[in-house]
Protein backbone atom coordinates (compact mmCIF):
# COMPACT_ATOMS: atom_id res chain seq x y z
CA UNK A 1 0.00 0.00 0.00
CA UNK A 2 1.43 3.38 -1.01
CA UNK A 3 1.40 6.54 1.09
CA UNK A 4 -1.48 7.98 -0.95
CA UNK A 5 -3.46 4.73 -0.72
CA UNK A 6 -2.95 4.61 3.03
CA UNK A 7 -4.15 8.18 3.46
CA UNK A 8 -7.12 7.47 1.18
CA UNK A 9 -8.00 4.44 3.32
CA UNK A 10 -7.96 6.61 6.44
CA UNK A 11 -10.05 9.26 4.69
CA UNK A 12 -12.57 6.65 3.50
CA UNK A 13 -12.94 5.41 7.05
CA UNK A 14 -13.76 8.96 8.13
CA UNK A 15 -16.22 9.33 5.26
CA UNK A 16 -14.33 12.09 3.45
CA UNK A 17 -12.60 12.31 0.07
CA UNK A 18 -8.99 13.33 -0.53
CA UNK A 19 -10.02 16.74 -1.97
CA UNK A 20 -12.09 17.42 1.16
CA UNK A 21 -9.14 16.37 3.36
CA UNK A 22 -6.81 18.67 1.43
CA UNK A 23 -9.26 21.54 1.88
CA UNK A 24 -9.57 20.89 5.63
CA UNK A 25 -5.78 20.93 6.00
CA UNK A 26 -5.29 23.98 3.79
CA UNK A 27 -3.43 22.07 1.06
CA UNK A 28 -3.60 22.87 -2.64
CA UNK A 29 -5.62 20.68 -5.01
CA UNK A 30 -4.12 17.21 -5.66
CA UNK A 31 -1.32 17.77 -3.12
CA UNK A 32 -1.74 14.30 -1.61
CA UNK A 33 -2.22 12.63 -5.01
CA UNK A 34 1.17 13.99 -6.09
CA UNK A 35 2.84 12.26 -3.13
CA UNK A 36 2.80 9.07 -5.15
CA UNK A 37 5.50 10.57 -7.37
CA UNK A 38 7.25 13.02 -5.08
CA UNK A 39 8.55 13.23 -1.51
CA UNK A 40 5.99 14.91 0.77
CA UNK A 41 6.81 17.95 2.83
CA UNK A 42 7.40 16.81 6.43
CA UNK A 43 5.22 19.58 7.85
CA UNK A 44 2.29 18.63 5.63
CA UNK A 45 2.74 14.94 6.34
CA UNK A 46 2.67 15.71 10.06
CA UNK A 47 -0.60 17.61 9.59
CA UNK A 48 -2.16 14.53 7.99
CA UNK A 49 -0.86 12.31 10.80
CA UNK A 50 -2.27 14.63 13.47
CA UNK A 51 -5.64 14.84 11.69
CA UNK A 52 -6.05 11.06 11.75
CA UNK A 53 -4.36 10.67 15.15
CA UNK A 54 -1.66 8.36 13.80
CA UNK A 55 2.12 8.65 13.52
CA UNK A 56 4.06 9.74 10.45
CA UNK A 57 5.80 6.37 10.60
CA UNK A 58 2.39 4.70 10.25
CA UNK A 59 1.62 6.80 7.17
CA UNK A 60 4.96 5.98 5.57
CA UNK A 61 5.43 2.35 6.60
CA UNK A 62 2.32 0.99 8.29
CA UNK A 63 -0.13 -1.45 6.76
CA UNK A 64 2.36 -2.54 4.10
CA UNK A 65 1.28 -6.20 4.00
CA UNK A 66 0.57 -7.85 0.70
CA UNK A 67 -2.71 -9.64 0.01
CA UNK A 68 -1.17 -13.10 0.21
CA UNK A 69 0.54 -12.54 3.54
CA UNK A 70 -0.38 -14.50 6.66
CA UNK A 71 -1.24 -12.11 9.47
CA UNK A 72 -0.25 -14.73 12.03
CA UNK A 73 3.37 -14.60 10.85
CA UNK A 74 3.73 -10.82 11.07
CA UNK A 75 5.18 -10.82 14.57
CA UNK A 76 7.69 -8.06 13.79
CA UNK A 77 4.93 -5.46 13.34
CA UNK A 78 2.23 -4.83 15.92
CA UNK A 79 -1.09 -4.57 14.14
CA UNK A 80 -3.95 -2.49 15.45
CA UNK A 81 -7.56 -3.66 15.31
CA UNK A 82 -8.10 -1.22 12.46
CA UNK A 83 -5.16 -2.79 10.56
CA UNK A 84 -6.62 -6.28 10.95
CA UNK A 85 -10.06 -5.19 9.75
CA UNK A 86 -8.49 -3.32 6.85
CA UNK A 87 -6.61 -6.46 5.79
CA UNK A 88 -9.76 -8.60 6.05
CA UNK A 89 -11.59 -6.08 3.87
CA UNK A 90 -8.79 -6.11 1.30
CA UNK A 91 -8.94 -9.89 1.04
CA UNK A 92 -12.64 -9.59 0.14
CA UNK A 93 -12.12 -6.57 -2.09
CA UNK A 94 -14.45 -4.67 0.23
CA UNK A 95 -14.21 -0.98 1.09
CA UNK A 96 -14.38 -0.10 4.77
CA UNK A 97 -17.26 2.27 4.04
CA UNK A 98 -19.13 -0.63 2.40
CA UNK A 99 -18.52 -2.78 5.49
CA UNK A 100 -19.91 -0.02 7.69
CA UNK A 101 -22.99 0.20 5.49
CA UNK A 102 -23.57 -3.57 5.52
CA UNK A 103 -23.30 -3.70 9.31
CA UNK A 104 -25.51 -0.66 9.83
CA UNK A 105 -22.70 1.47 11.29
CA UNK A 106 -22.40 5.21 10.75
CA UNK A 107 -19.74 6.44 8.32
CA UNK A 108 -16.35 6.70 9.96
CA UNK A 109 -17.29 4.33 12.81
CA UNK A 110 -14.58 1.79 12.01
CA UNK A 111 -12.00 4.55 11.61
CA UNK A 112 -12.54 5.41 15.27
CA UNK A 113 -11.00 2.05 16.17
CA UNK A 114 -7.59 3.67 15.74
CA UNK A 115 -8.22 5.52 19.00
CA UNK A 116 -9.92 2.57 20.72
CA UNK A 117 -13.34 4.22 20.50
CA UNK A 118 -15.73 1.31 20.00
CA UNK A 119 -17.96 -1.20 21.80
CA UNK A 120 -17.76 -4.96 22.25
CA UNK A 121 -21.05 -5.29 20.38
CA UNK A 122 -19.59 -3.63 17.28
CA UNK A 123 -16.40 -5.68 17.44
CA UNK A 124 -18.49 -8.84 17.69
CA UNK A 125 -20.56 -7.83 14.65
CA UNK A 126 -17.39 -7.31 12.63
CA UNK A 127 -15.92 -10.60 13.87
CA UNK A 128 -19.11 -12.50 12.97
CA UNK A 129 -19.16 -10.91 9.52
CA UNK A 130 -15.67 -12.21 8.72
CA UNK A 131 -16.08 -15.49 10.61
CA UNK A 132 -13.28 -14.75 13.08
CA UNK A 133 -13.12 -14.13 16.83
CA UNK A 134 -12.92 -10.79 18.62
CA UNK A 135 -9.49 -11.91 19.80
CA UNK A 136 -8.37 -12.16 16.17
CA UNK A 137 -9.54 -8.61 15.48
CA UNK A 138 -7.59 -7.26 18.45
CA UNK A 139 -4.39 -9.31 18.03
CA UNK A 140 -4.25 -10.52 14.41
CA UNK A 141 -4.18 -14.17 15.47
CA UNK A 142 -6.40 -16.77 17.10
CA UNK A 143 -5.50 -18.25 20.52
CA UNK A 144 -3.40 -21.39 20.07
CA UNK A 145 -5.73 -23.32 22.37
CA UNK A 146 -8.90 -22.33 20.55
CA UNK A 147 -11.03 -25.23 19.35
CA UNK A 148 -13.38 -24.57 16.45
CA UNK A 149 -16.91 -25.80 17.06
CA UNK A 150 -19.40 -26.93 14.46
CA UNK A 151 -21.69 -23.92 14.61
CA UNK A 152 -23.92 -25.34 11.88
CA UNK A 153 -25.52 -27.63 14.49
CA UNK A 154 -26.40 -24.72 16.78
CA UNK A 155 -29.96 -23.48 16.41
CA UNK A 156 -31.09 -19.85 16.45
CA UNK A 157 -32.39 -20.50 19.96
CA UNK A 158 -28.95 -21.75 21.05
CA UNK A 159 -27.28 -18.65 19.63
CA UNK A 160 -29.87 -16.37 21.23
CA UNK A 161 -29.33 -17.98 24.64
CA UNK A 162 -25.56 -17.62 24.35
CA UNK A 163 -25.85 -13.95 23.32
CA UNK A 164 -28.19 -13.24 26.26
CA UNK A 165 -25.75 -14.78 28.76
CA UNK A 166 -22.80 -12.90 27.25
CA UNK A 167 -24.73 -9.63 27.33
CA UNK A 168 -25.57 -10.07 31.03
CA UNK A 169 -21.98 -11.08 31.80
CA UNK A 170 -20.58 -8.08 29.94
CA UNK A 171 -22.78 -5.76 32.01
CA UNK A 172 -21.47 -7.35 35.22
CA UNK A 173 -17.85 -7.17 34.08
CA UNK A 174 -18.18 -3.47 33.28
CA UNK A 175 -19.41 -2.55 36.75
CA UNK A 176 -17.26 -0.02 38.59
CA UNK A 177 -14.76 -1.52 41.00
CA UNK A 178 -14.19 -4.83 39.21
CA UNK A 179 -10.53 -5.79 39.68
CA UNK A 180 -8.19 -8.43 38.27
CA UNK A 181 -5.06 -9.10 40.35
CA UNK A 182 -5.53 -5.72 42.01
CA UNK A 183 -5.91 -3.77 38.75
CA UNK A 184 -9.09 -2.41 37.10
CA UNK A 185 -10.54 -4.69 34.41
CA UNK A 186 -9.33 -3.49 31.02
CA UNK A 187 -11.45 -3.71 27.83
CA UNK A 188 -8.97 -6.30 26.53
CA UNK A 189 -9.40 -8.47 29.64
CA UNK A 190 -13.18 -8.28 29.37
CA UNK A 191 -13.03 -9.19 25.65
CA UNK A 192 -10.84 -12.20 26.42
CA UNK A 193 -13.22 -13.44 29.12
CA UNK A 194 -16.28 -13.07 26.89
CA UNK A 195 -14.54 -14.73 23.92
CA UNK A 196 -13.54 -17.69 26.08
CA UNK A 197 -17.08 -17.94 27.47
CA UNK A 198 -18.57 -17.93 23.96
CA UNK A 199 -16.28 -20.76 22.85
CA UNK A 200 -17.01 -22.76 26.01
CA UNK A 201 -20.78 -22.41 25.71
CA UNK A 202 -20.77 -23.34 22.02
CA UNK A 203 -18.69 -26.43 22.78
CA UNK A 204 -20.95 -27.39 25.71
CA UNK A 205 -24.11 -27.13 23.62
CA UNK A 206 -22.45 -29.14 20.85
CA UNK A 207 -21.45 -31.88 23.32
CA UNK A 208 -24.97 -32.00 24.76
CA UNK A 209 -26.45 -32.42 21.29
CA UNK A 210 -24.04 -35.27 20.55
CA UNK A 211 -24.82 -36.94 23.90
CA UNK A 212 -28.60 -36.69 23.85
CA UNK A 213 -29.42 -36.96 20.15
CA UNK A 214 -30.76 -40.48 19.33
CA UNK A 215 -28.39 -42.53 17.18
CA UNK A 216 -30.78 -42.73 14.23
CA UNK A 217 -30.81 -38.92 13.95
CA UNK A 218 -27.05 -38.47 14.10
CA UNK A 219 -25.12 -37.64 10.95
CA UNK A 220 -22.49 -40.15 9.86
Amino acid sequence: MTLKERIKSLADAEGISLPVLESKLGFGNSTIVKWDKSTPNAEKLNKVAQYFNVTMDYLLNGDSFDDDSDLNNRDKKVMTTYDVISELCKKRNLAITSLERELGFGRGSIGKLRTGNTTLERLQKIADYFGVSVNYLTTGKEPETQIVTDKSSLTKRDTKQIEAILSDTEALLKQDGLMFDGDPASPEAIDSILSAMRIGMEMAKQKNKEKYTPKKYKKD
